[in-house]
């Protein structure tokens, strides 16, 4: 299914009754800030409310925790969604301001939104919900990652993504263009044997603009400390199929 509708306006104004500004808050509800200060001034969200219904708002804590605490934020977010239909929610770049988190870190905790036809979306969040579609549909990536036989689906590669995050024989990072939180790619450890320590690289780079640019390189030396330093692995094997010209 693809996202259809309309995108969470920059600046929120005003809200007819049935429509819900969804925002960043902290788990005491101190709306100080931000997105929380416009939602407890302009559409009476309580002070002391950190999360749920509040006024004419939904709190979603996001300065606790990690991206896995903010996960199950949303999750639970989602839920309240499913359960009124009769309102429209308008989700705020949350976590993206003072929570510190990028929207490439944030905007795909959205996924299941995308089948909520009650659920407005940033579209910052909706390209990075959709980007992964995209690259694993183009032969310039494909070609490399031995999956150009494949059609790849949205709900496909929503559910290879979240196997992935729970496979413990692996580990996956976003790379993220620092000057403008773009996500250009993916890198990664696969088949991990904790028994023998080794491990098998994979990288891609989506963002045919980011290519040959150094990005690779780096995310590469990066993901090595991190698997012979954090997580003490012996061995880490780069496998090339013969078409890759980058090699």
């Amino acid at each position: 299914m693809k996202y259809d509708r309309e995108y969470t306006p920059e600046f929120i104004t005003e809200l007819k009754t049935n429509e819900i500004f969804v925002f960043g808050s902290n788990i005491r509800g101190m709306h100080g800030g931000g997105a929380a200060r416009i939602a407890n001034k302009k559409f009476g969200a309580e002070w002391g409310v950190g999360e749920g219904l509040t006024g004419q708002c939904y709190a979603l804590p996001t300065m606790e925790g990690g991206v896995d605490y903010i996960a199950e934020k949303v999750r639970r977010f989602l839920e309240c969604a499913k359960t009124h239909p009769e309102m429209k929610f308008y989700v705020t770049k949350i976590a993206c301001g003072i929570a510190g988190f990028t929207v490439a870190e944030i905007g795909p905790l959205f996924s299941d939104a995308i089948m909520l036809e009650n659920v407005i979306l940033p579209k910052e969040f909706v390209e990075e919900i959709e980007k992964f579609t995209e690259w694993m549909n183009d032969f310039q990536v494909t070609d490399y990652t031995g999956r150009t036989s494949q059609i790849t689906t949205y709900n496909g590669e929503k559910e290879y993504l979240e196997n992935a995050e729970k496979n413990n024989e692996k580990r996956t990072f976003n790379i993220v263009n620092l000057e403008d939180d773009k996500l250009v790619g993916t890198v990664g450890l696969e088949s991990i044997n904790w028994i023998e320590r080794s491990a098998v690289l994979g990288i891609f780079i989506g963002d045919n603009d980011f290519r040959s640019n150094g990005y690779g390189t780096e995310a590469i030396k990066l993901l090595l400390e991190y698997g012979f330093r954090y997580i003490n692995l012996h061995s880490i094997r780069l496998d090339l199929l013969s078409v890759n010209e980058r090699r």
